[in-house]
């Protein structure tokens, strides 16, 4: 099994960024995932086309979300920090491309706290959208 770990000073996704066959995300309270636990599951995305170009559609989408900044990127692994609103928060948003299969998997997560409002789960509903407005990414 692979397991989510948190080490003070550190974010969760330091430990998730290298693809590799048969790895799946587990979620934790606040994470909404491609796989697993169907109360935090989020379906993943596919890459239809090429998949550099989806994940170049990709890098640009999450780089336009509000109060987010992109921290790590690189040809399959994305890991992003968005900011709240009102308070400040940071949450992490990650994608994770599988360039065989080109399945996407997606996990937004509090780095603090317990319950987030729905707020990661909207996050990824609203990512997923515009991903879906290009016709490389279902």
């Amino acid at each position: 099994l692979y397991l989510s770990m948190v080490v003070p000073g550190r974010s969760r996704m330091e430990f998730h960024e290298q693809w590799a066959p048969g790895r799946l995300f587990f979620s934790t309270e606040l994470c909404f995932i491609g796989s697993l636990d169907a109360r935090h599951a989020i379906s993943p995305l596919r890459v239809t086309g090429d998949a550099a170009a989806g994940w170049d559609t990709i890098r640009g989408v999450v780089g336009r979300l509000p109060r987010t900044t992109i921290v790590k990127m690189t040809d399959h692994y994305l890991h992003a920090e968005c900011k709240s609103a009102l308070f400040g928060f940071v949450d992490d948003l990650e994608l994770q491309l599988n360039p065989v299969s080109g399945v996407i998997s997606i996990r937004s997560a509090s780095r603090i706290g317990y319950s987030d409002f729905g707020v990661n789960r909207r996050r990824v509903e609203e990512l997923k959208k515009k991903l879906k407005e290009d016709a490389s990414i279902k």
